[in-house]
């Protein structure tokens, strides 16, 4: 026989293992053996069943179907009917009960110069209305400038939009209504209010600006050229609802005021 190499050969050669052969005998199994599958409860299907046992949980299915179709249509009717203040505005003007509510508020009215020639639209406003939430009241202009380049980043903002809506925002800042905004006590920005409707219709609303004066409380809401397009009238009558909720909520008088930016 040929010797192979020895740079062939298999340094560890596997051991030899014995072969082993079973053998089955069928006398010794257990046959006839009852499945352990298939239904666990067959005994509800056998045909000797007892039919008044089958009736009775035949008239319980029965009865727990009929009271979950009952939790389910009760859980479809709503507990609290809830609206934001913008869309109670909209149904205001479409209803035409903004005027009447407009026109029977006292709202003081205020706008910057300078507003031809500006960007407009829904982005620039919401872009106004992002600086005008975060920036401090006491900001400097290169602070604005900032928060108005972080905000323009956020939206997509173009560059004249960003230079455009820090020029709003520094030309709010230094008006008259928010130094005195500055001198007061108590201060609220950016702050959720609610107020619930003789119907039972629950609104709410968020407010831009709220800071106490003496015995009142000054309430202020930003609005843009573009927002005022769909009629001043329903900014007015949500502004008032604004200053009804402030007025319950704190018992102390408030005022609005609309600021045109």
């Amino acid at each position: 026989p040929r010797i192979p190499h020895p740079a062939t050969r298999n340094p560890h050669p596997a051991p030899r293992i014995p072969h082993a052969v079973v053998w089955w005998d069928p006398s010794l199994l257990h046959l006839d053996a009852v499945s352990t599958f298939g239904l666990r409860r067959d005994d509800l299907i056998v045909k000797d069943a007892d039919l008044f046992a089958v009736k009775d949980r035949l008239s319980d299915y029965t009865a727990w179907r009929h009271d979950r179709q009952k939790l389910v249509e009760a859980g479809r009717v709503p507990s609290v009917n809830v609206q934001t203040a913008t869309s109670w505005a909209a149904n205001a003007a479409r209803d035409g009960v903004d005027e009447a509510i407009a026109a029977s508020a006292e709202i003081e009215v205020l706008q910057i110069p300078g507003v031809e020639g500006r960007p407009k639209g829904p982005k620039f406003g919401t872009l106004v209305h992002a600086v005008l939430a975060i920036v401090p009241l006491d900001a400097p202009e290169e602070a604005v400038r900032r928060t108005a380049e972080v905000q323009g980043r956020i939206l997509a903002s173009s560059a004249e939009e960003v230079g455009a809506a820090a020029a709003v925002v520094r030309a709010v800042l230094r008006h008259e209504l928010m130094d005195r905004a500055r001198r007061s006590f108590r201060l609220r920005r950016e702050t959720p209010v609610t107020w619930m409707q003789k119907d039972g219709m629950l609104i709410e609303g968020v407010l831009d600006l709220a800071f106490d004066e003496g015995d009142a409380t000054t309430v202020v809401d930003f609005k843009t050229d573009h927002e005022l397009a769909s009629g001043e009238a329903r900014y007015r009558a949500q502004l008032q609802k604004y200053v009804d909720a402030v007025a319950a909520a704190t018992k102390r008088p408030a005022r609005g005021v609309l600021f045109k930016v």
